[in-house]
This record gives structure tokens, sequence and C-alpha cells, in this order.
């Protein structure tokens, strides 16, 4: 299940209202992504389509983060899956250049 997280014009008010570094960059960025919807739909906000990126970037604290080599299956009926391989700490091509 993917959940979707509606972030609206009154919550980048609140975001560009702070003075953290992190939220005034955001709020920057985010300016360019209420954009579209807003002319194209006529809609007030944005979906957020991964949830934990945001707070992430706006406080690393949030999360625990690792480093590994990240796989994700592109065919048959385990499409999407996604493999985290954390003994490995850049992408390397000996693991497998095909798919999964």
């Amino acid at each position: 299940m993917q959940a979707y997280i509606k972030y609206k014009s009154s919550n980048q008010e609140k975001l560009a209202s702070s003075n953290g570094k992190f939220a005034q960059y955001l709020t920057k960025i985010l300016d360019l992504y209420f954009s579209y919807p807003r002319e194209a739909y006529n809609t007030d906000g944005v979906y957020l389509h991964d949830p934990t990126a945001f707070p992430a970037a706006v406080d690393p604290t949030l999360v625990t983060c690792m480093e590994g080599s990240v796989r994700v299956q592109t065919s048959d009926i385990t499409r999407g899956l996604t493999i985290l391989y954390n003994k490995l700490k850049r992408n390397s091509m000996h693991l497998s250049p095909i798919p999964l």
C-alpha cells in the first residue's frame, strides 16, 4: 500500500515563516512544485509521494540512514521490489548488471 500526503499552501506558509536554512530551501523548491497542480488542476497543494523524504530533509535526526547498493526488480510478479544490499557500500556492477 502506498500512502500519499497532501501538502497544502497553509503548510507551505508555515514552512516559509521558519528561519531554518532547510525550511527556506524547501520553500523555494516547493514553490515551483506547487505551481503545476495549481495551474493545471486548480488545486491547493501537492501530493508528497514519499512522505518520509520530506521530514528527513527538514530534520535528518528523524531517520536512521545506511549506505548500501540498491536494486529494484523491473519485471515479473515482483516488479517494484526494492532490495538494499548493505554489505556493499557503493553501487557496483559486479552484483548484477541485468535485472534481478
